[in-house]
């Protein structure tokens, strides 16, 4: 593979960046309440026919609003914008493939770790159990997350501000929009501890992986095996959330910071320690392989590629 310089591109200005982003974040949370809103009054029965069914299709109405607003903000941009997160990818299956099997190998070793630390506990294995809304639910939810966080925030940023910041900040966003997860008896000073846990936890492997093949479906996998094995599977809180029918009864025993508490073993130390080791080395891999982009001058930068 060879490395090339292209020409020096245009940055926008990072305010503008920052501002974009916070725009775009608040119009999305703000369009899913008042159509929630408008649903519960008008309809509050709409998606029950559809049983476990119901939370994959109220996932995937996030999934079209989410499109629809980068189609807003990037307009003619957007085809150069699916481009390079390389959403028509001939790899894409192999690349799901992949981040599925990484994601579970990272979660197995998260678990393990937690049940040698007496952290995790399980009591019986269920089976036959319908394991297809979940994989439904969590496949869909992992893209969404990943359009939104690894896509449109991290392109954003990383345009005008550079690769360092874009992953800091999307990292970031993406652990502190879980607050929306967070139980009403959760202590102020807890939900920004797990939110910063999980920034870190899973922002950095899912940033690491989004840059090793600058395209999204790897960091897609990696999120679909996440939340499928931690909730379907191993039966806990996916992020603060009921994870429905599960694999085993299993539950977060001993102190918060083995437990995760309320929230989950993703405000737990294991996860952190794993989590965040792991998306520093998926960072320097990424970063060896000349994937980063670096502002040196005001307005302009050199930005290295190589053709993967």
């Amino acid at each position: 593979m060879d490395a090339r310089e292209t020409p020096r591109a245009t940055r926008s200005n990072p305010a503008w960046a920052v501002i974009n982003v916070i725009t775009f974040m608040s119009i999305l949370w703000i369009s899913l309440y008042l159509i929630g809103e408008v649903i519960r009054l008008i309809r509050p029965n709409l998606l029950t026919p559809l049983g476990p069914f119901a939370i994959c299709v109220s996932e995937f109405i996030l999934t079209l609003i989410s499109v629809g607003l980068a189609y807003c903000f990037l307009r003619k941009d957007f085809p150069k914008f699916l481009t390079e997160i390389k959403l028509k990818n001939k790899q894409a299956l192999i690349e799901i493939a992949a981040g599925f099997l990484f994601g579970t190998i990272m979660l197995g070793i998260m678990f393990g770790i937690t049940y040698l630390s007496g952290g995790f506990t399980v009591s019986k294995v269920n089976w036959p159990v319908n394991v297809f809304p979940g994989l439904g639910l969590y496949l869909i939810a992992g893209f969404t997350e990943e359009w939104i966080f690894r896509g449109f925030i991290f392109r954003t940023l990383e345009k005008s501000a550079g690769t360092i910041a874009a992953v800091l900040i999307s990292s970031i966003l993406f652990g502190f929009a879980h607050v929306v997860n967070m139980p009403p008896s959760a202590a102020p000073a807890y939900i920004f501890y797990a939110c910063t846990l999980l920034s870190f936890e899973a922002g950095l492997p899912l940033a690491g992986a989004y840059l090793l093949r600058r395209s999204l479906w790897l960091p897609v996998g990696i999120h679909w095996a996440w939340n499928f094995l931690e909730g379907t599977v191993f039966g806990v809180s996916v992020s603060g959330t009921d994870p429905g029918a599960t694999i085993l009864t299993s539950k977060m025993v001993g102190n918060d910071l083995l437990s995760g508490g309320v929230f989950g073993p993703e405000a737990s130390l294991p996860f952190f320690a794993v989590g965040s080791l792991v998306g520093i080395g998926l960072l320097y891999v990424s970063y060896k392989k000349g994937n980063w982009s670096f502002k040196v001058e005001k307005d302009t930068v050199p930005v290295l590629r190589k053709d993967l």
